[in-house]
C-alpha cells in the first residue's frame, strides 16, 4: 500500500486543459472561538477513545494530532458519509471523522503494531486491496510519499474504484515546492522511518502538486482542487480534494 509531465500549453487558439483550482486559505487564519472549541473537543474525544492504549501509542497519536491538520481535512466530510481511510495508523483521523458526523469509518492499516480495538471505528489489518465496495469518502493522509512513485498510478486507480459516484477522495500530502518547510519535513520523516522505525515506508518520494493532480485525473477523478492547509504548521501540508461525478 499504503513521471509524468503536466499538461503543456498549446500555441494559438487551441483549447487548454483546465487548470486545477487552488482554494488557498488566508496566510495567517485567526482561530475563532468555534475552532478552538472543536480543537479541544477533539482532544477529549481522542483521549477517551485511546486512553487504554499503551503510553507510546498515546504519545504518537497526540503528536500526530498536534502536527497534522486533521480537523481541516475532517470538516470536508459530509454528514452521514461512509468513510474509508487507507494507511490509517491508529485510526485517529477516522475517529475524528465520526465525531464530525460520518455514519461509519473503516480504517485500513498494514502495521499491526498500531491496531488496537476501538469502540467507534472498524479497524482492518491490511492494504487498500483488503476492502471492497464503494464509499462516499476515501481518505489517505501522509501515505503516498512513503510509497515508490512507480506504484502510485495503480494505487490511485484502485482508490478511484472505491469512491462512489458523487463521492470524493481526500488526499493529504506534503508540498515539496515549499522548500524550507519541506526540509524540516524530510528531517523529521528520516528520523521516524530510519532511526525510530515508527512508520512503514519504502523511502521518501515526492512530486510537485501539478504532477499529482495529473495522476488523479488519469486515475478517473473528474474534478481536483488543491487546498493549502499548512498555515500555522511547520510542515508543508497540502490537501487534494478529488471528486467523481
Amino acid at each position: 500500500m499504503r513521471g509524468h509531465e503536466g499538461s503543456r500549453a498549446r500555441g494559438g487558439s487551441s483549447p487548454r486543459a483546465p487548470r486545477p483550482r487552488s482554494l488557498a486559505a488566508p496566510s495567517h487564519p485567526r482561530p475563532t472561538l468555534e475552532s478552538q472549541r472543536v480543537f479541544f473537543q477533539s482532544l477529549v474525544v481522542l483521549h477517551r477513545e485511546y486512553r487504554s492504549f499503551p503510553l507510546g501509542a498515546r504519545l504518537h497519536i497526540l503528536i500526530r494530532f498536534l502536527t497534522c491538520p486533521f480537523l481541516r481535512v475532517a470538516k470536508r466530510i459530509p454528514p452521514g458519509a461512509r468513510v474509508l481511510e487507507i494507511g490509517a495508523g491508529h485510526g485517529a483521523f477516522s475517529r475524528l471523522a465520526i465525531d464530525q458526523g460520518a455514519c461509519r469509518a473503516i480504517a485500513v492499516e498494514p502495521d499491526t503494531r498500531k491496531l488496537h480495538q476501538t469502540s467507534s471505528i472498524d479497524l482492518v489489518a491490511g492494504y487498500d486491496e483488503a476492502i471492497r465496495g464503494t464509499f462516499d469518502v476515501v481518505a489517505m493522509l501522509d501515505v503516498l510519499y512513503t510509497i515508490d512513485c512507480k506504484d502510485w498510478d495503480a494505487l490511485l486507480h484502485r482508490i478511484a474504484d472505491r469512491v462512489a459516484p458523487g463521492g470524493m477522495f481526500l488526499l493529504k500530502e506534503m508540498d515539496p515546492t515549499l522548500r524550507w518547510k519541506q526540509r524540516w519535513n524530510r528531517l523529521q520523516e528520516s528520523i521516524s522511518v530510519r532511526l525510530l522505525g515508527i512508520t512503514m515506508a519504502e523511502g521518501l518520494f515526492f512530486e510537485t502538486p501539478e504532477r499529482i493532480v495529473d495522476r488523479l485525473r488519469r486515475a478517473g477523478f473528474d474534478d481536483v482542487d488543491r487546498v493549502p492547509i499548512d498555515a500555522g504548521y511547520p510542515h508543508p501540508h497540502l490537501l487534494y480534494v478529488a471528486r467523481k461525478r
